[in-house]
């Protein structure tokens, strides 16, 4: 269906590990976003919103 919407909160800033200080999403998870099937996505945004978390916790 692919009706999740993107995470992208349009403050796109990669880090040196090329994750998004914006979204948390990696560069590689960007660039699937618009061809990911929904499954795919859900899996995107957990994976993001972990990273998130520990970014958080470490600062």
């Amino acid at each position: 269906m692919n009706n999740l919407n993107s995470p992208c909160i349009g403050s796109c800033s990669l880090d040196g590990d090329k994750i998004c200080r914006g979204c948390f999403r990696q560069i590689d998870e960007i660039l699937q976003w618009g061809k990911a099937t929904d499954p795919q996505k859900i899996k995107i945004l957990a994976d993001s919103r972990a990273r998130q978390k520990e970014f958080v916790r470490i600062y």
